[in-house]
This record gives structure tokens, C-alpha cells and sequence, in this order.
């Protein structure tokens, strides 16, 4: 982590500026759509930003259309059965603001047991996103 600064040599390109809402005092965003290849599996919702989270926690629709996409599982716990072969898998991919923020396919598997896997995102009942470490790993985040 840096603090106070940004390493330019951990990214491509210029950062991209997104409209954040702290007023509930965590770093707000609007995602304005999911797809995955090129198919739209989400509309509007919104997210938060939260390091103390590993997964990505969707909301409910969001997910179980996700899911679909995947061929992912309920567990009805939350959580998603998927694929552990992640080779015809494409990244979700989110758009915020006017800018999209990438989450590779293999950041979305989590070996389970040696021989089965769950997925990287689930859902918790809330009708906000919480965009944890299985997002923020994957984009250069500056707050």
C-alpha cells in the first residue's frame, strides 16, 4: 500500500477520476453495467469499495445473472459452485463513470478442496455491491 501517493509504474495509461459518494462513510460508486464477453449481465446498482472484503458481494439479481453466465452453482449460503477450469472463461467486466475496471476469469475461481471450486463473487441479501479484494486486486485503486 502507499499512502499519500500513487506508483505510476503499476499501471498503463492515465488514472481515471470516478464520481465517489462518502456520504454514508464508505467510498460509494455507481456501476452503470456487468458484462462478460459480450453479453450484459447487470444494469445499474451500486457498490462500495471495501478492503476488509474478499469477495465480490452482489446483489442478488446481479449475482445469480453472473452466475449463469459462468455456470456457477448456488450454494443457497451465499456463495456460487464454478468451474475450476477458468480456460474458456472471459473477465467480468464493470463499467463506472465512463471508464470499465476488469476482473480476469482466474481471479474469479477459488480452489476449494483440491478438486472442486467456489467462485469469487456471491451475494448477501443487500441491494448494494461490495467490491472487495477479488476487485480491488485487479485495478490500480486510489482513494
Amino acid at each position: 500500500y502507499i499512502f499519500g501517493g500513487y506508483d505510476a509504474s503499476k499501471f498503463k495509461g492515465s488514472l481515471t477520476t470516478i464520481p465517489v459518494d462518502n456520504s454514508n462513510g464508505w467510498y460509494g460508486v455507481t456501476i452503470r453495467g456487468a458484462s462478460i464477453g459480450r453479453s450484459r449481465v447487470a444494469g445499474s446498482f451500486d457498490a462500495i469499495l471495501d478492503t476488509g472484503t474478499s469477495l465480490l458481494v452482489l446483489p442478488n439479481d446481479v449475482a445469480r445473472s453472473v452466475a449463469s453466465a459462468y455456470g456457477a452453482r448456488d450454494n443457497y449460503d451465499g456463495t456460487f459452485s464454478i468451474s475450476c477450469d477458468t480456460s474458456r472463461f472471459q473477465p467480468l467486466v464493470f463499467t463506472i463513470g465512463s471508464s470499465t475496471f476488469e476482473v480476469p476469469a482466474d481471479s474469479l475461481v477459488y480452489e476449494q478442496d483440491g478438486y472442486s471450486c467456489i467462485a469469487g463473487f456471491g451475494y448477501g441479501d443487500y441491494d448494494f455491491a461490495i467490491f472487495g479484494d477479488v476487485f480491488l486486486k485487479n485495478n490500480y485503486v486510489v482513494f
